[in-house]
């Protein structure tokens, strides 16, 4: 067992035996963890401190408001805080940020990742990345230009002329796995960009010629859920452990934060997080050369 799972089973059997509590999301537990990173194994970044003013801010102005994207009014968020405390209990110092992240969610009617509302303005994504301090929680934010990537037929940053061949809609196969290569690495921001891999998985997924078309998933579909994880994961990827399937999926999920969760994107990065490439590769080769 991991120390990530480890922790996970810590907070469930937090959440059961001194919270009673039966009906506990894994799923949700698993992302928020994820998304804390490498806080939930600090000593002091993994646990909440309710008599300290200026945690209590961070949860509301980190989590609440520049995380999930709320823009409720923050008296309640001050009232959830406050209540979430109290069902922790006063006496008890091990108030596991996860958990208390978690009893927030449920205070506010909210589901983790959450569909944010649209900024109005173009806002730089950055990567996920270690957080080193208690009082540092990673961005997710999301601009109504995060599509512009997708919807260039070129990979290019500068703007080009859409070539003669196409119309402004339509695209090849070059262009469409070039699109996804250029979301993954200007948008996502991931480094490792793998050509025969994105060719792959295209071919996979299945070509639409058309960018309006380009296939999405919802990951916080059930059913989309499983058919992720069983037809994808384990079908195509020969991956048969339904833990860490289940927590890839939440992990890729939690990255991609408010973006649009493009197919073939997603499965690049769900491929890349379980070093499964060569399950995608074996079947390219032939193609390519």
């Amino acid at each position: 067992m991991t120390k990530f799972q480890e922790a996970i089973g810590t907070y469930t059997s937090f959440m059961s035996d001194k919270l009673g509590m039966t009906d506990i999301n894994e799923g949700t537990l698993v992302a928020l963890a994820q998304m804390l990173g490498d806080n939930i194994f600090d000593r002091d970044a993994a646990l909440v401190a309710c008599s300290d003013k200026n945690e209590l801010k961070t949860v509301k102005e980190l989590f609440l408001i520049k995380e999930l994207g709320l823009t409720e009014d923050k008296k309640a968020f001050d009232e959830a805080i406050k209540a979430v405390c109290a069902e922790m209990g006063a006496s008890n110092r091990k108030k596991f940020r996860v958990v208390f992240y978690y009893l927030l969610l449920n205070k506010l009617g909210q589901t983790f990742p959450v569909v944010a509302k649209k900024a109005t303005a173009k806002i730089e994504i950055k990567p996920t990345a270690k957080v080193e301090t208690k009082t540092s929680v990673r961005k997710t934010v999301v601009s109504d230009a995060v599509s512009d990537v997708v919807a260039q037929p070129t990979v290019q940053k500068s703007k080009t002329k859409t070539p003669e061949s196409t119309t402004p809609d339509t695209l090849t196969f070059d262009e469409e796995v070039e699109n996804y290569k250029a979301f993954v690495s200007q948008i996502v921001n991931f480094d490792e960009v793998q050509h025969d891999l994105f060719v792959g998985l295209t071919q996979y997924v299945g070509f639409k010629g058309f960018k309006s078309q380009l296939p999405t998933i919802d990951v916080t579909d059930e059913r989309e859920f499983h058919n992720i994880k069983n037809n994808f994961i384990k079908g195509r990827l020969d991956f048969d452990n339904d833990y860490e399937a289940a927590e890839a999926i939440y992990a890729i999920g939690a990255r991609m934060g408010n973006l649009t969760a493009y197919r073939v994107p997603f499965y690049y990065l769900l491929t890349k997080h379980l070093g499964r490439e060569w399950a995608i590769l074996q079947r390219v080769e032939a193609t390519l050369y």
